[in-house]
């Protein structure tokens, strides 16, 4: 089962996400399992499944520049993914720096 924890940015307290049924509002239990109704807009996503939010940066926003596409003889779901030594985040074996974390993971030759 999916984890979610936010954070209630005017209260700053933290609960477990537990779904949304209202359109804007959000349903979510605390430490001691009481059930809240919050405004969505007021939530900040913290962790997914018990992973800092910033891992899945790079699922979430476009980067500078875009994958190669693949052709005919490149077929990249065939390539196994490695793990970013510093934050686990999937990428490619030809991946020159870690799209979540920055680390640069090939370095460039003179």
């Amino acid at each position: 089962m999916t984890t979610i924890l936010v954070v209630h940015l005017p209260t700053s307290r933290k609960f477990l996400l537990v779904g949304a049924s209202t359109p804007g509002l959000a349903a979510v239990c605390d430490a001691d399992g009481a059930m809240h109704w919050l405004p969505a807009e007021e939530l900040k996503v913290l962790e997914y499944d018990g992973r800092p939010i910033e891992r899945y940066r790079y699922m979430l926003e476009p980067t500078a520049s875009a994958a190669p596409t693949p052709t005919s003889s490149e077929v990249w779901e065939d390539v196994p993914l490695e793990a970013c030594p510093a934050c686990e985040t999937p990428v490619r074996p030809d991946t020159r720096e870690c799209p979540s974390c920055g680390l640069t993971l090939i370095l460039e030759q003179d």
